[in-house]
């Protein structure tokens, strides 16, 4: 079996190859995305955000996450708290990123039509870099 501190490199090669391949994700999806339907007024649906919400509190899986933290920090009470708002903060903001590039590049497209994934994979705007990315995330 392979000891801890091994698993533990594997774990962060991985996690620095995945944060790069979102980065290049977002920052070439972004250069292919039209943001103009993301902000405009007509496209807005708020009545509908009721039905996201519960996604959006099962996704925090706080009750998985807190004691394994609070067991890593040995209780440390702000260590805690600064490890759970930036791991809070930093997934909400990488969420948004990522729905603004896939919501960007697919506007103007009935949604329930088609798979943003797929078109983000398929190269969008000619980018196969982009595509080649997103089937490494």
């Amino acid at each position: 079996t392979a000891s801890p501190s091994l698993v533990e490199k594997a774990n962060n090669i991985f996690v620095f190859v995945l944060g790069l391949a979102f980065l290049g994700i977002v920052g070439l999806g972004a250069t292919t995305a039209d943001f103009s339907n993301l902000v405009d007024l007509s496209q807005q649906h708020p009545e509908k955000v009721v039905d996201a919400f519960p996604i959006i509190f099962l996704s925090l899986v706080y009750q998985n996450v807190v004691p394994t933290v609070v067991n890593q920090l040995e209780g440390d009470r702000s260590k805690i708290t600064k490890a759970i708002i930036a791991g809070t903060t930093l997934p909400a903001l990488m969420f948004v990123a990522w729905n603004a590039v896939v919501l960007g590049n697919v506007q103007g497209t009935e949604l329930g039509s088609i798979d943003p994934v797929a078109l983000l994979q398929s190269g969008t705007g000619g980018n196969q870099l982009l595509g080649n990315l997103v089937t490494t995330f």
